[in-house]
């Protein structure tokens, strides 16, 4: 157990916070709580391993024992309300990871030279992140881990699966001018740098050796550079309270009047360089948005557009905790609730343009409070004052125990702070390192070994072979389902990926798998929709085509369960149901998505198509006009419009609506078919001539367009050019009723004869 925190929890901490995989839809996050999950679970088998092979049962007592006990029990419980129960599984296995992490470092950790060597190690990342970051500010997106664990068929079972190549777009350059690292958001990665800042100043001012200063000081620079380079003004502040906070802890310990000196200098440290930087360097890649003295200076701009988004999902938690104060919506459930609390936002101009679909609230303590109720954040309160009043009590002590505990625990200060505009306590890198640091103290606050009792004899060597082999193949047997959503996701991304280049059985096969490893997350569900309608739309057999939207409507239908108001859910849906030609089953949907959401024009487009179809044209034109306002540009509505307002019986707003749409599709013969006959409609027989007549200069075989344009011919009494048209349509298709009915009609009118003409 000692090994494993010793070199364990360094080895895990490594990982969690430089391994992501480009190739997988959430490059990021999948496989990084993988590992901390496989990490803490092999934590917890080496501690069965202890007790068992020494016929001992060992522990360490610590003041976060019942409060931990007490959360974990009630995390659990909230599985019951949850609508999302995976997604609240999948945070508990989170929370009690980190439990096992915490007691596995309060076991390990005997005192000052214990907790220096883990923090020591802890730190190495930061120079690989350094790297990456410099990187980022250079432009250049770094995937190393897609190479060596996917790409690389001598033993990648990845690349045997075919599931190897790029990272998708959306990851490609999406934070240039920050620095993102390896966590895949500027703002996620500024809580490892802003935790560890205050431990590393405190390595470094303990040291006595000059070659081990150097690395900690080097340390703590990067450390620095990358909370700088992140351009998060809530981690600035933290950094700046922290900072102050281990000087006075530090101060108020007994650490020494050198070392408090040392220890205050930090914050003047942090201070100075952030102005140097601000008046020397420049953000080349976006200098008008993120260099140090912009992001300072809209530190007191009221009309922040992030402090306003940020209020609005503050709002919304808090409106789910006031109908739910008790026992919440359920652990990790916030992403279900959200859009049901902000609909009615939507009515207020100031809050509309905030409105969003967060994954968290951006508050850790409103989160808490939402999702568990008053129970779960008093629980969570009682867990974060056990861990600082550990801290204090240690850094009380003075010494180098002292000196490290004041900085853990002003690191502490610094991500509760943060926690107040982030939620660090979710990113798994940051929780790993939090459970971690927090672990430390128990063992700097006493100088007490763990406590043990015996249970049965010691084992022999024969039996601890056996017992170690067994643990191991557990470990191994458990590697599978701890690596289920990484796979999920890389399958997932390779179905987007492939949407051109596989066959559509293949896409759907990878995307049907994936959704089946991670049945609650609903951005595969989503885009399981979208790319299956995507396909259905190139389909040139109906029958697939009805077969893959069925597909869509049986997932959307399946996902809505688990997120009853994710109006993306609704509209895919509604859209399948139309293909599948039941219109009217879609307008319950697609109406759902739009009270949701009335800001997404495509909605209100598709409940247009469905009105439409049912003949409601008012209702449809009413429907097509929102959409366009919404967006002006977005293809087919004008169209749509025009031709809802000519089966309405307004030809002149039809008329409008068909202009406008040429002014961005001028080449399209269809417009201009339909345009005229809304002259046609109109009595503009000249115009509908000409409009006609412009698409089939576009598109000579355009047989609706040239039927139309002899029937107009007929009404303006030009029987032989009628005719002449009406013969170029049935040498095109001979069978045409309508063009023999108009061209008997046309040469009745003109005097001529039609007898004979069916024998032609």
């Amino acid at each position: 157990m000692r090994a494993f925190a010793l070199w364990g929890l360094p080895a895990m901490l490594f990982l969690v916070s430089l391994i992501y995989l480009g190739s997988s839809l959430d490059p990021f996050t999948p496989v990084k709580t993988g590992v901390f999950r496989l990490f803490a679970l092999g934590g917890f088998l080496a501690w069965v391993y202890d007790c068992v092979s020494s016929g001992r049962l060992f522990w360490r007592r610590t003041p976060a024992d019942m409060p931990l006990a007490a959360m974990l029990v009630w995390l659990g419980a909230s599985a019951l309300w949850s609508v999302n129960k995976p997604l609240a599984a999948s945070q508990w296995m989170d929370v009690f990871s980190g439990a096992v992490v915490f007691y596995a470092a309060a076991m390990s950790c005997r005192g000052a030279e214990d907790a220096k060597a883990i923090l020591a190690r802890s730190g190495v990342p930061l120079f690989f992140m350094a790297a990456l970051g410099a990187c980022d500010l250079a432009r250049i997106s770094v995937f190393p881990w897609d190479t060596l664990l996917i790409d690389n068929r001598l033993f990648s079972a990845f690349s045997a699966m075919g599931v190897g190549g790029a990272p998708p777009a959306q990851w490609t350059h999406s934070f240039d001018g920050r620095v993102s690292a390896s966590f895949g958001n500027p703002v996620y990665m500024a809580g490892m740098p802003l935790l560890l800042l205050a431990p590393l100043w405190a390595l470094l001012s303990g040291e006595r050796s000059p070659r081990r200063a150097l690395f900690f000081a080097a340390m703590f620079a990067t450390a620095e550079f990358l909370l700088l380079a992140t351009f998060s003004r809530a981690a600035w502040a933290a950094a700046i309270a922290g900072g102050a906070a281990y000087w006075l802890f530090s101060r108020r310990g007994g650490v020494g009047r050198e070392a408090g000196a040392r220890a205050g200098a930090i914050l003047a440290l942090v201070v100075l360089a952030a102005s140097i930087a601000g008046f020397t360097v420049r953000n080349v890649r976006r200098p008008a948005e993120f260099s140090i003295q912009q992001r300072v200076a809209t530190v007191a701009d009221a009309e922040d557009a992030s402090l306003w988004q940020r209020a609005l999902i503050w709002k919304t938690a808090w409106e789910a905790f006031k109908d739910n104060p008790v026992k919440g919506v359920g652990l990790n459930n916030y992403v279900v609730w959200h859009p049901r609390y902000q609909a009615p936002f939507y009515e207020s101009e100031q809050w509309a343009a905030r409105a969003s679909f967060p994954d968290r609230v951006h508050n850790e303590y409103l989160d808490a409070a939402a999702e568990t109720g008053a129970v779960g954040l008093a629980l969570l309160a009682a867990a974060m004052a056990a861990m600082f009043g550990m801290g204090l009590k240690a850094a009380r002590g003075g010494g180098a125990r002292g000196r490290l505990a004041a900085a853990i625990t002003a690191g502490g200060v610094s991500t509760a702070l943060y926690a107040l505009m982030q939620f660090p306590f979710h990113v798994p890198a940051v929780a790993a390192y939090m459970w971690t640091a927090a672990g430390l103290l128990p063992g700097l606050a006493s100088g007490r070994d763990v406590s043990s009792v015996r249970i049965w004899r010691k084992a022999a060597g024969r039996e601890r072979v056996l017992l170690g082999l067994v643990l191991a193949a557990a470990l191994a047997l458990a590697v599978p389902f701890f690596a289920r959503q990484t796979i999920a996701n890389i399958r997932f991304s390779w179905a987007v990926r492939h949407v051109d280049k596989a066959t559509p059985e293949k896409v759907m096969e990878m995307m049907r798998a994936a959704v089946a490893d991670e049945p609650g997350n609903m951005e595969m569900t989503v885009r399981f929709g979208m790319t299956a309608n995507t396909l259905a739309a190139r389909e040139t057999d109906a029958g697939r085509a009805k077969v893959l939207h069925a597909a869509v409507r049986d997932e959307s239908l399946r996902g809505l369960r688990y997120f009853p108001y994710e109006p993306r859910l609704m509209e895919n849906l509604g859209v399948a149901l139309i293909r599948l030609g039941s219109p009217d089953a879609a307008v319950g949907p697609l109406k759902n998505s739009v009270a949701i959401n009335p800001e997404n024009a495509l909605s209100f487009y598709n409940l247009g198509i469905a009105y439409y179809l049912l003949n409601n044209y008012n209702a449809a034109v009413y429907i097509y006009t929102r959409a366009l306002e919404l967006d002006p540009d977005l293809p087919g509505v004008k169209r749509n419009l025009g031709l809802a307002h000519l089966k309405a019986g307004d030809a002149a707003g039809a008329e409008r609506a068909f202009i406008s749409a040429l002014r961005g599709e001028a080449s399209d013969k269809t417009i201009l078919n339909s345009l005229g006959m809304a002259l046609s409609n109109q009595g503009k027989s000249a115009e509908a001539i000409s409009s006609y007549r412009r698409a089939l200069q576009i598109d000579p075989g355009y047989a609706d367009a040239r039927g139309n344009l002899a029937i107009e011919l007929i009404e303006t009494g030009n029987f032989a050019a009628a005719e002449t048209e009406l013969m170029k349509v049935l040498e095109a298709n001979p069978g045409s009723e309508a063009a023999r009915h108009h061209l008997e009609r046309a040469r009745e009118m003109s005097g001529g004869s039609g007898k004979g003409l069916n024998k032609k």
